[in-house]
C-alpha cells in the first residue's frame, strides 16, 4: 500500500537523478527534516529558495551572504531543464560580483580536455571548434543550448572553467563489467573508487531499480560506475583547490543532481580529501515534485541540499529535421543527406537523399557539429530558411521545424 503525502514529502527523491529516471521511493515515517518543513512552509511556489537549515524561503541576497565563507557551492542540474541552468548562471553571476577569484567545475567536460577548456576561456578557439575538441556530440550529448551562457559568461570574464569527468568509454566499461575490468592504464585515468556508503548504496540501489539497464547489468557494475564518477570528479575538484593555482580560489560546481543530492556524491568525497567549507543547492520542479510518492521501507536519507530552488517545468523542446546525414568528403561544402524521414520536416521541405544540406538560416553547416549548433535553441513550430545544393545547383527551401516525436 502507498500513502500520498503533500508535495513537500517529494522532494528528498525529486526526479533529479544522474541517470534521468523519475524515482518512487518509500517510507512509513518522514524524516525530521521534512515534518519540521512542513509545519513552517506548506506550500512551495516556483522561485522561492529553502534554506534546510531552518526550512523556511529566504531571498537570493541571504543565499550569497550565506555562501560567503563557502570554499565550494555545488548547484545540481536535471540536464535538459533549461531553468536549472537559469539557476546555475545566476548562482555564478552573483558569487562572481562579490569575488571574482571563482572557477568553474563542470561535470560536462572530461579531464583529458582541459586544455581545450583553458583555450576557449583564453578566447583562442571559437565556440564550434570547443564542440569538435572537447568531442561534446558524442561524449555530453546535451543540447549546447543550456549550457552557452554559462560558457559565454566564463569567457568573457576569464573565469576559469575545471574539466571535472572521468573518460565516457572508462564508465560505460565499468558498468558492463566491474572496475576489475579495467586495464591498470586505464585505472590510473580515473579515481580510486569508495564503495564503503551504505546510504549512497541504498539510494542508488532504488535508481538501479527503476532505471532501464543493460540486459546481464548487475547492480555492483552499475554502482562502481557511478562512483567512478562521483569518485573521479571529487578526486579533480581536491587536487585542484590544494594546487598553487587553485589554493586560493573558489569554485562552483555544476553536475547532475544525482551526483550532489544528499551529499554523499561528490561533495561528501571532496570533504573526505580536503575538509573545506561547503554547501549544495538543488533545483527541483513543482510538476516533478507533485508526481512522486512514498511508500515502505525508505531509509531516512538527510535532507536532499543545504538549499531548495523551486523551479518552473521548463525542459527545452528540441527541434527535428527528420534526416540522417553525414559529413561530405574532404573539401566539399556542406553535409550529405542519406536519408530522409517521411513526414519530416526536411520532406515537407523538398529535401531528398543526396542532398548537401549547406545552411540553416545563414549558420553554415559544413559538418554535423555545425547542423547541431543551427538547431540550438530552435523552438517547435518556428520556421527557418534551409539552402541546399541538388545536382550542384543550389536551392533555398522554407522548412517548419518540429519537435522530436511530433508528426
Amino acid at each position: 500500500m502507498y500513502h500520498v503525502f503533500s508535495p513537500l514529502a517529494i522532494i528528498t527523491l525529486v526526479s533529479v537523478v544522474l541517470v534521468g529516471c523519475s524515482l518512487t521511493p518509500g517510507r512509513t515515517e518522514r524524516p525530521t527534516w521534512l515534518v519540521q518543513l512542513e509545519r513552517v512552509h506548506g506550500n512551495l511556489l516556483p522561485g522561492q529558495i529553502i534554506e534546510m537549515n531552518d526550512q523556511r524561503p529566504i531571498a537570493f541576497q541571504q543565499l550569497l551572504d550565506r555562501l560567503s565563507n563557502k570554499r565550494l557551492v555545488y548547484v545540481g542540474e536535471t540536464h535538459n531543464e533549461a531553468e536549472h541552468h537559469d539557476v546555475q548562471l545566476e548562482v555564478l553571476k552573483g558569487l562572481h560580483a562579490k569575488d571574482t577569484r571563482l572557477i568553474i567545475g563542470m561535470e560536462m567536460f572530461e579531464r583529458t580536455f582541459q586544455s581545450v577548456l583553458d583555450e576557449w576561456t583564453a578566447g583562442a578557439i571559437d565556440q564550434k571548434a570547443l564542440l569538435r575538441e572537447s568531442e561534446w556530440l558524442s561524449r555530453w550529448k546535451f543540447d549546447f543550448y543550456y549550457y552557452e551562457k554559462i560558457l559565454g559568461f566564463a569567457r568573457e570574464h576569464n573565469v576559469k572553467i575545471l574539466a571535472l569527468n572521468a573518460p565516457r568509454e572508462l564508465v560505460r566499461k565499468v558498468g558492463e563489467f566491474g572496475v576489475n575490468a579495467l586495464s591498470p592504464g586505464e585505472k590510473g585515468m580515473i579515481a580510486s573508487i569508495d564503495t564503503s556508503d551504505n546510504l549512497h548504496r541504498d539510494y542508488l540501489q532504488r535508481v538501479f531499480q527503476r532505471h532501464h539497464r543493460s540486459p546481464g547489468q548487475t547492480f555492483q557494475s552499475f554502482y562502481e560506475a557511478q562512483c567512478v564518477w562521483d569518485d573521479t570528479m571529487a578526486e579533480t575538484i581536491s587536487k585542484f583547490v590544494t594546487t598553487p593555482e587553485g589554493e586560493d580560489k573558489r569554485i562552483i560546481v555544476f553536475c547532475g543532481a544525482g551526483h550532489m543530492i544528499y551529499k554523499f556524491g561528490v561533495p561528501m568525497r571532496v570533504f573526505r580529501k580536503t575538509p573545506v567549507p561547503y554547501a549544495t543547492i538543488l533545483p527541483c520542479t513543482l510538476k516533478r515534485i507533485r508526481g512522486e510518492f512514498y511508500g515502505e521501507g525508505e531509509p531516512a536519507f538527510p535532507p536532499p541540499a543545504d538549499y531548495l530552488w523551486i523551479t518552473k517545468d521548463s525542459a527545452h523542446k528540441k527541434v527535428r529535421l527528420g534526416i540522417v546525414a553525414e559529413k561530405g568528403l574532404a573539401g566539399e561544402e556542406g553535409v550529405v543527406v542519406r536519408k530522409v524521414i517521411i513526414g519530416s520536416p526536411a520532406e515537407k521541405a523538398g529535401i531528398e537523399s543526396g542532398d548537401m544540406i549547406l545552411s540553416i538560416d545563414e549558420e553554415t553547416t559544413n559538418d554535423m557539429v555545425d547542423l547541431k549548433l543551427a538547431l540550438s535553441g530552435k523552438e517547435p513550430g518556428s520556421v527557418g530558411r534551409i539552402v541546399y545544393q541538388r545536382g550542384g545547383k543550389r536551392r533555398e527551401a522554407e522548412m517548419t521545424f518540429l519537435e522530436i516525436g511530433a508528426k
